[in-house]
Parts: C-alpha cells; sequence; structure tokens
C-alpha cells in the first residue's frame, strides 16, 4: 500500500512540474483571410498580383537600379540592422546548444626529474605523469527555462528580422521618391521655359498688334504680367530639382558633387509600364 502511495505521489508531481514547464503557448491572433471582393480601385492602374521585393525594378530604369543598391550599401540603419539581426541568430544558436548535452573535456602531463638524493632506491629518475577527464552535463529542462528561452530568442530574431525590412523598406523608398522628384522637377521646368519662351513670342506678336491699331496695349500688358508670373516659377521649379538631387546624394553617401551625372539626365517622370501590384486587402494592410 505504501509503494503505491509513494508511485502515485511521484506521478503526481511529475504532472504538476510538467504543467509549470509548459505554462499557456503563444497564440498568434486570427488574422482576416484574403478578401473576396477589390480592396483597392478596379481600374486597370492596379493588379491583385503579389508586388515583387524588387519593386523599384517595375520602372525599368537602371540608374534608379543603381543608385539604390548604393543607397543600402552606404546606409548607416542598414548596416546597424543587419549587425542587430547577426546577434540575435547567434543569441538563438547559444540557446539552442542549451539543450544538448555539455562535454568539458581535459588533460595535463607532467614530466619529473629526480636527483641522485631525492630518488628512492628501485625507482627511476624519471616519470611522467599524466591526468585526464571527462565531464558530461545535461540539463533536463523540467521547468520549461530552456524551451522559453528559445522561444523568447526566436521571437527577437523575428522582430530583429522585422526591423531590418522596415529600414530596407524605408531606404528604398526615400531613394526612389528622391530619384522621382528630381526627374519630376527637371520636366516640369522644361515646361516651364517652354511656357516662358511662348508667351515671349505671343508678347512680340501683340506688341506688333498694338503698332498697327489691331489690338489695345492692355493686351500687351495682361500677357508680358503672365509671362512674368511663369518665369517666376522658374527658379522655384529648378531650386526643387536640385534640393531632391541633394537629397539623392546624401541617400547614397556621397557629397552632391561626387553625385554620377547620370543621376541628373533624366528629365521626364518615372512612369510604369504596367499595372502596379498590390496583392489582397489583408497583405496591404499588413505591409
Amino acid at each position: 500500500m505504501l509503494k503505491s502511495f509513494t508511485k502515485l505521489m511521484v506521478a503526481a508531481s511529475a504532472l504538476t512540474l510538467a504543467a509549470c514547464a509548459t505554462g499557456p503557448d503563444y497564440a498568434r491572433p486570427a488574422t482576416p483571410g484574403t478578401a473576396t471582393a477589390p480592396f483597392v480601385s478596379t481600374s486597370a492602374a492596379v493588379s491583385t498580383a503579389a508586388p515583387a521585393e524588387d519593386w523599384w525594378r517595375l520602372y525599368q530604369d537602371p540608374v534608379l537600379d543603381g543608385l539604390i543598391a548604393d543607397a543600402l550599401a552606404a546606409n548607416t540603419d542598414v548596416r546597424v540592422a543587419v549587425a542587430r539581426l547577426a546577434r540575435a541568430r547567434a543569441a538563438l544558436r547559444e540557446v539552442r546548444n542549451d539543450r544538448l548535452p555539455q562535454a568539458n573535456v581535459g588533460a595535463s602531463a607532467t614530466y619529473n626529474r629526480f636527483s641522485q638524493v631525492q630518488r628512492a632506491p628501485g625507482l627511476n629518475s624519471e616519470s611522467w605523469l599524466i591526468d585526464g577527464g571527462l565531464d558530461v552535463s545535461y540539463e533536463v529542462d523540467l521547468f520549461g527555462r530552456v524551451s522559453r528561452n528559445v522561444e523568447a530568442a526566436r521571437g527577437d530574431v523575428g522582430a530583429a528580422e522585422a526591423d531590418a525590412e522596415a529600414v530596407r523598406v524605408s531606404v528604398v523608398a526615400e531613394t526612389t521618391r528622391a530619384y522621382a522628384d528630381a526627374a519630376s522637377a527637371a520636366e516640369r521646368l522644361a515646361v516651364a521655359e517652354r511656357i516662358v519662351a511662348l508667351l515671349d513670342q505671343s508678347l512680340r506678336v501683340t506688341e506688333r498688334r498694338v503698332e498697327v491699331g489691331m489690338t489695345t496695349p492692355l493686351d500687351a500688358t495682361r500677357i508680358a504680367a503672365l509671362r512674368d508670373q511663369r518665369r517666376a516659377d522658374v527658379p522655384t521649379i529648378a531650386a526643387e530639382r536640385q534640393a531632391a538631387l541633394f537629397r539623392l546624394a546624401t541617400l547614397t553617401g556621397r557629397t552632391p558633387q561626387e553625385l554620377p551625372p547620370v543621376a541628373a539626365q533624366r528629365d521626364r517622370m518615372l512612369r510604369l509600364d504596367q499595372p502596379i501590384p498590390v496583392g489582397d486587402g489583408a497583405g496591404l494592410l499588413a505591409r
């Protein structure tokens, strides 16, 4: 009777300790499934195809591809995020090793040489003392310490991966925006200068018409005022383009003077020749 009671107590204690060890596992909240109806506009400008990681290649601009590669290589935040991710992965490997048996091997050798005075009769004057040992230890994860440490380290790796990806997305987006702003400003600058030239031409024609009495001086005054107004827009647009190029130089780790001339040669806005892939609604909100 006593033996049965002892076995029952041991089993109950083991079950109790196991319950304390496991604890409640993390359960990810349920996320809504793929949207059945179009989440965004149904126009031909977007599609439900999964977006690519290198989405900027949709513009098919080799200059932009090179600038983004330079920005990712030169950005300090990207390097810091990658280093943090490597540290988190190393910590996970170290914690996982706690599940394995730990072994320590030691060995030593001592050489002794005795003089005639020290040597006992019948013994050699030289001797070797060799000592070796092997210690093997294994931690039984009775209370779940190792398992929970592994889960925590795995969570740290996931957080570091998310941080690194967020930094990468931010650098790529800012570089693309700066390049697009510079190209857009260049196109608007060309349009503004063309408008000023056309207004100059129209003013000359109107002034001739005034000279021959075919129109009033008020028409010439209005055209001159409009021309001056459009001419005043030219320096503003040029400054916007220069500011965008300065941002682009900073993002790629260069001074404005070191920015490749090819980066400033584009004088047309970035345009897509295909619909923008945005995926489904749930994926878009998650991103």
